[in-house]
């Protein structure tokens, strides 16, 4: 149930749009969603790839219909994070306490709308729910409250998730969730949002976020030029122009989606038995193999590392191991896991995010 309308700064619009409408598909075509920005950044393993999403905002495709036990289950359990959520007080079980004694900790509000920043109108959020304004933010570190309120209403995404996509992550939450409420910051115009998890059915947290600023630039960066593709794709559409849309299709990018597409690609072919492949081809393959045998290395080197850190930690004898400068990690146990490991959410390392960057284009270009 919807109390009151989400409170928004000038040139930042609120659109109804009744779900599941001509006018509601229109619109999703005429923009970028949130959920889609990590398909555009090639950072979800899920359908669909930007190829299909791609095709669907110039006209050449229809929109890939996600049904899965997954997604009818996030759905219908978003009313319940949101509710959760509400008795969130910055501790780890907490709210269990507060949701029995019927002590609600902050007015989550749930939505139903579009929203627009007229200074990114190619790109469009539909938030699950928003924190008040005059509501208290939690630390980014802690996850305690700070005592600072809100200016205005701010973002809350909800997820529901397995244990083991969340033991997949370093910060336990997958890496298209934290683009999305990155996206939905740019949107809203804020630097502070929150999401709240539901893991394994049985574990809630709500984990704070600021707006990135590497990560900022490179969604902006991503989506306009993706977003200039869609519209000089219509038009090489519309003047019948096959070899410009061909020109103008995006190459396969990072994302594990590419694995089902090319296979429901191939079964419409008619395809030989036998050619021989080219140089291009044998280059591709090289440079696999030559992966392959790097990650194999790296993921040693990995977790030598992580073996001598919780040796360090097992020997001082402590849960949490703070750093004076960069946060802290915890040494705990995860949902349906008998073993304890290291949670390095709360750590906030040295190098530059523009470092990474760099690295992985040298690595890219290497190989």
């Amino acid at each position: 149930m919807i109390d009151r309308r989400i409170i928004l700064q000038a040139g930042i619009r609120e659109i109804d749009i009744p779900k599941k409408t001509r006018e509601w598909l229109e619109f999703r075509r005429n923009g970028i969603g949130a959920s889609e920005m990590a398909t555009i950044l090639g950072l979800s393993p899920y359908a669909p790839t930007v190829t299909e999403l791609w095709r669907y905002k110039v006209g050449i495709g229809q929109a890939v219909d996600i049904r899965n036990q997954h997604v009818l289950f996030g759905g219908e359990l978003e009313p319940l994070i949101v509710k959760m959520a509400k008795y969130w007080d910055g501790s780890e079980n907490g709210y269990i306490d507060n949701y029995y004694d019927n002590r609600l900790i902050r007015d989550i509000q749930a939505v139903d709308s579009y929203i627009i920043n007229d200074q990114f109108p190619h790109i469009f959020v539909s938030l699950d729910a928003f924190i008040p304004q005059g509501c208290v933010r939690l630390d980014i570190d802690g996850g305690d409250f700070t005592g600072e309120e809100l200016w205005i209403d701010h973002p809350l995404e909800c997820k529901n998730i397995s244990g083991y996509n969340s033991r997949k992550w370093v910060s336990g939450i997958p890496i298209m969730y934290y683009v999305q409420l990155q996206t939905q910051m740019i949107a809203l115009g804020v630097d502070y949002g929150e999401l709240a998890v539901l893991v394994d059915n049985s574990q809630f947290s709500v984990y704070p976020f600021q707006v990135n600023e590497v990560w900022r630039q490179r969604i902006l960066e991503k989506s306009e030029e993706f977003w200039d593709s869609v519209l000089l794709g219509r038009k090489a559409l519309a003047a019948g122009d096959e070899d410009m849309l061909a020109y103008l299709e995006p190459q396969p990018n990072e994302s594990e989606a590419y694995t089902e597409f090319y296979s429901e690609e191939f079964k419409r072919k008619d395809a030989i038995e036998k050619a021989l492949g080219g140089d291009d081809e044998k280059e591709l393959c090289n440079k696999v193999k030559l992966l392959m045998e790097f990650e194999d290395v790296l993921d040693e080197t990995k977790q030598l590392y992580k073996n001598r850190l919780t040796k360090s930690i097992v020997d001082i004898g402590c849960e949490k191991l703070t750093f004076p400068n960069n946060g802290y990690i915890r040494y705990a146990k995860r949902s349906n896991s008998k073993n304890y490991s290291i949670d390095f959410r709360g750590f906030k390392p040295d190098y530059p995010e523009e470092l990474v960057e760099i690295f992985t284009k040298s690595v890219r270009k290497l190989v």
